[in-house]
């Protein structure tokens, strides 16, 4: 704070000093002021005494403030600011017309100043050195100019010669590159294929596995319960589980038809109709799904139970082949259409 209130105070003072006006007019007033200034600055008396004195000769008791001390001062810095460029202009104009002067003069007596024979052998000596001199220098000046000229087309053939190299590296590279992208998506297709081929397998293989335990499971619970079917329902039994691609629908149908004549009794049937359902839920294709729905499961919903129906529309949903087919929506009306007129 203190620092920028100094800087402030010198900045005021410094224009004010380098300020013509100001300039001028503090000479002037030391000037016209000297028998005041003089002895407050070398007088011989103590300092107080010195500036008593100094206030008395501006402003005496008697007379009060001598208003000259001011008034002539600022007279005098008005007339020099209003002399001294005129002043400096005449100055400026007579040295300028002396000068131009003398060096009329000079040109006369040199002109009116004959050379002697001597003078005129030695002008024309260096004259003729000065000539030779500057052949000379134009002479190695064009020697480098062709040299400058002959180094700048050799360079001149390099960069084309490295700017047409340059040319085919970049076609080159541009071919690369699409070669490079077009292998690129080749790969990409490729890889595609395989992760579908993988899904596939991997989905055939469950759906394998998933099958072969089916008939597993069903062929161990058909020999465990052989007092109740004969050889050949335990023979066909297995058809309607195991999705093989060899066997109609209609023939699983017939399969399904043939154990449910063998008794009427209610647990014999919902077994096979669990059997159907169990069936329906192994599909592994869209028209196998189609086939299995109209040949099988639509035949004998009236004799599936709630529960069932309810385990049949679950499979529906889970099983991506059966849910995403052209006819998924209208086979599920047909089944939620069966369970709502029991409820009505």
């Amino acid at each position: 704070m203190i620092k920028e209130i100094t800087n402030s105070i010198k900045a005021a003072l410094y224009q004010r000093v380098s300020s013509p006006l100001y300039g001028t007019y503090i000479c002037s007033w030391l000037i016209y002021n000297w028998e005041a200034v003089l002895p407050l600055i070398f007088g011989s008396k103590v300092f107080d005494q010195r500036v008593i004195d100094f206030k008395s000769k501006l402003s005496p008791e008697a007379t009060g403030l001598e208003y000259d001390t001011i008034i002539m001062p600022l007279v005098i810095t008005s007339f020099l600011l209003v002399i001294q460029p005129l002043l400096q202009r005449f100055i400026f104009i007579y040295t300028e017309w002396n000068r131009s002067e003398g060096l009329k003069k000079r040109d006369k007596y040199t002109s009116e100043t004959m050379l002697t024979l001597e003078q005129s052998n030695e002008l024309r000596a260096s004259v003729q050195k000065f000539q030779q001199f500057h052949q000379e220098v134009l002479k190695n000046k064009e020697e480098e100019i062709s040299e400058y000229k002959r180094q700048l087309e050799s360079k001149d053939n390099s960069v084309n010669s490295i700017n047409d190299s340059n040319l085919k590296l970049i076609e080159e590279k541009t071919e690369l590159e699409s070669e490079k992208s077009a292998l690129s998506v080749d790969l990409a297709t490729v890889r595609g294929q395989l992760a579908d081929l993988e899904s596939n397998y991997q989905r055939l293989g469950k759906i394998l596995s998933n099958s072969r335990r089916a008939k597993r499971e069903f062929t161990a619970r058909i020999k465990s319960n052989d007092w109740f079917v004969n050889g050949s329902v335990i023979k066909e039994l297995p058809q309607l589980v195991v999705l093989d691609s060899s066997l109609s629908s209609s023939k699983r149908a017939a399969y399904l038809q043939s154990m449910k004549n063998i008794s009427n009794d209610i647990v014999w049937l919902s077994s096979c109709n669990e059997i159907a359902i169990h069936g329906f839920s192994q599909v592994w294709s869209f028209n196998m799904a189609d086939d299995y729905f109209t040949e099988i499961i639509r035949p004998n919903l009236n004799s599936m139970d709630d529960a069932q129906i309810h385990r049949l529309i679950a499979v529906m949903d889970v099983n991506g082949q059966i849910s995403e087919r052209n006819r998924a929506a209208a086979d599920m009306k047909i089944v939620k259409a069966t369970l709502e007129s029991r409820a009505a």
